[in-house]
């Protein structure tokens, strides 16, 4: 969520720079339309590459959740039902209370030195409230320490299995977090436009009194 409010934030002040730097104080309404167009264009431009990233991504993270159940681990899939929340606590009338809490599955791997748990997401909704960022980039610190260990430690058995286990389990979090990442892009763009819309009918409204 801090990521997005990051885009938000980054929106307002790229908008309220461009208008600054396009429009003056006094231009007129026409040039004030004008300018303000061209802003929303490159904000509706932002969007569209972020949809179109973003649907890449989750094609992807969906093929390779298929992959991982069906093909490497060849076992019923885990899915998390969207919704449930991840934590809930819900007071009753008679004063009792039912508290909840969801886990994914993780995935355990071998680095040499100790094992790492890696959470698995199973649908969009744990993108934004499981630590993906956190486990992808543990992944990706140690997927030379991985290779090594299974090279060394697993060299008389057939590792090919656990090697594409991490492979794409680390793609799938790759994925999710290029999702969030053209998500937080969306709401940049989106916020551009509004903060445009905003400031011009401000301005267009002050304008037309001036005159």
């Amino acid at each position: 969520m801090k990521l997005n409010l990051i885009a938000k934030i980054s929106g307002i002040l790229t908008a309220i720079f461009l208008i600054d730097l396009l429009i003056s104080k006094n231009s007129e309404i026409n040039n004030i339309i004008a300018s303000s167009s061209i802003i929303v264009g490159l904000g509706i431009a932002l969007i569209t590459l972020a949809d179109l990233w973003e649907r890449d991504k989750i094609e992807r993270f969906k093929e390779n959740l298929s992959i991982f159940y069906d093909d490497i681990k060849k076992e019923k899939r885990w899915r998390r039902w969207p919704f449930l929340k991840r934590s809930s606590f819900t007071k009753l009338l008679n004063g009792e209370a039912i508290m909840g809490e969801l886990k994914n599955p993780q995935v355990q791997f071998d680095i040499g030195s100790h094992n790492i748990d890696i959470n698995l997401p199973t649908v969009v909704d744990d993108f934004f409230d499981l630590p993906i960022f956190e486990d992808y980039l543990n992944m990706k610190k140690y997927h030379k320490s991985f290779l090594t260990t299974c090279s060394t430690k697993y060299k008389n058995k057939n590792h090919f299995d656990k090697i594409c286990e991490y492979e794409c389990v680390y793609d799938i979090l790759k994925s999710a977090t290029n999702y969030r990442l053209s998500r937080a892009f969306k709401h940049f763009g989106i916020f551009i436009i509004l903060t445009t819309f905003s400031i011009t009918i401000t301005m267009i409204i002050n304008a037309t009194f001036i005159a």
